[in-house]
């Protein structure tokens, strides 16, 4: 698998990164059952490749959640300290 460029991810849609947090998760799924039965050393590369990809890709998606509830709670409190005057 191609490494991701975090810069790259922060230009993804959240609709096109959810996509691809789907993808990668499926994606290690199926080679952890490939593992099971096999230990091949390329498996393994693979696997970890795209752990450390979905790391990425998890973290991405984590700081745009936390920027939305941010933003969310500023528009609210900004909304309840204009009601005030």
């Amino acid at each position: 698998m191609n490494k991701t460029n975090t810069d790259k991810l922060k230009l993804i849609t959240d609709h096109d990164l959810d996509k691809l947090y789907g993808w990668i998760k499926s994606r290690i799924q199926k080679l952890n059952v490939m593992l099971k039965k096999t230990r091949d050393y390329d498996i393994i590369k693979d696997l970890e490749s795209f752990q450390i990809e979905y790391c990425y890709v998890k973290r991405e998606l984590d700081a745009r959640s936390a920027r939305r509830r941010a933003h969310i709670e500023y528009l609210e409190n900004f909304q309840r300290s204009k009601n005030r005057f």
